[in-house]
């Protein structure tokens, strides 16, 4: 899939960025249904850049929201399922 260029511009910075502050880059996959691009790094972060380039970050945290919780630890083993990355970039945006 080819990605708009202010979307890869972004996609480019923000993976430098979270490199250079030692983030390990955990996921990085398309959203198929939104062409959004979805970045999980280190325990926590999260990041959604949209194709025009805006992004939106969140963490994670245990005691926050067990269900988003529950959604990314299940993104993170099965990152084929599409679904559900779709259902984790949502409550991220």
């Amino acid at each position: 899939m080819k990605l708009p260029n202010q979307q890869l511009r972004e996609f480019v910075n923000m993976s430098c960025l979270l490199t250079s502050h030692q983030f390990t880059l955990d996921v990085i996959t398309t959203d198929e249904m939104t062409v959004n691009v979805l970045i999980l790094a280190g325990h926590e972060l999260e990041i959604l850049i949209q194709p025009n380039g805006q992004f939106y970050y969140n963490k994670t945290i245990s005691d926050d929201n067990t269900g988003k919780l529950e959604l990314k630890n299940y993104v993170l083993r099965h990152r084929e399922h599409m679904n559900e990355i779709h259902k984790l970039c949502e409550v991220i945006s």
